[in-house]
């Protein structure tokens, strides 16, 4: 009888064990991609801002060279301040399932100025050859500007409301896990108190194991998704979360460890009073 009791108690620690795991996994995913307050913070954090701001205006530079324009006609073009502006709608618009709007007639004026204004002062003659090309080129930095700042209004819009399904989704998953862990915990509590102990320590060090396995660690560090700059803050987030994760899983196998010595104390202690 002990021993299919301990048995079952071993193959409930198993299960609360991949709970725990699943908890703080889909808990920490949660907190990590899908909180508006901390993907502004890692934004911050690694410089995104500036970094989207040097690539566009970088792209853009480019477009200039190819053209035969003057670096000047970009003056007060494209600033790092209206990057920043236009990148906070778009959070804003993900995480709260408005409608991403940018405006890039401002931006598209004052560079159709610019080249008019040094037209004007190189004494270019226009014909409808160069017009066309003036056309292209304006096209082409503006291009530059909305794929780097919102790709899509309408990829954005659908990621938005998608967003908000995952969110609720996890929300409901964290919340299902903690009700299970607990019933779990109580049921072995009844049968074999010492295997929640197991089930924490099992959980802890896979958290730990994670961590120092070098194949995860350089698959998030090599991530490559649709610019360095994107792919800059993402590897931020992935290593933060790994480093929470971390943490938890010494937390958790001290807990298991000193839950396993306190009930074996416990279950001793009775046998030491009555000699």
């Amino acid at each position: 009888m002990k021993r299919a009791k301990k048995i079952i108690s071993f193959i409930l620690a198993f299960v609360l064990s991949l709970s725990i795991i699943a908890v703080f996994i889909l808990g920490y995913i949660n907190s990590a991609l899908f909180s508006e307050v901390n993907i502004r913070t890692s934004m911050k954090d690694t410089n995104y801002y500036y970094n989207i701001y040097s690539i566009i205006n970088d792209t853009a530079n480019d477009y200039v060279l190819q053209s035969g324009f003057d670096n000047k006609v970009l003056d007060d073009v494209i600033t790092e301040y209206q990057v920043q502006e236009d990148m906070n709608k778009v959070i804003d618009g993900l995480y709260n399932n408005k409608k991403v709007e940018i405006d890039t007639d401002k931006l598209k004026k004052k560079l159709h100025e610019n080249i008019q204004k040094q037209i004007e002062e190189e004494n270019h003659v226009v014909t409808e050859s160069t017009k066309a090309d003036i056309e292209e080129f304006e096209k082409s930095v503006i291009d530059a500007y909305k794929s780097n700042i919102f790709y899509s209004q309408d990829v954005l819009n659908k990621i938005g409301s998608y967003i908000q399904k995952i969110h609720k989704i996890l929300n409901i998953a964290v919340i299902s896990l903690s009700i299970a862990i607990l019933i779990l915990a109580l049921i072995m509590f009844k049968v074999y108190e010492p295997s929640i102990g197991v089930a924490f320590i099992t959980a802890g060090v896979f958290f730990i194991i994670i961590k120092g396995f070098s194949v995860i660690n350089l698959a998030i560090n090599n991530i490559l998704i649709l610019n360095w700059a994107f792919s800059r803050t993402l590897v931020y987030i992935l290593n933060n979360l790994i480093q929470k994760i971390f943490v938890i899983g010494i937390l958790i196998t001290i807990l298991g460890f000193s839950s396993m010595l306190l009930s074996e104390y416990m279950r001793h202690k009775p046998k030491r009073k009555q000699k």
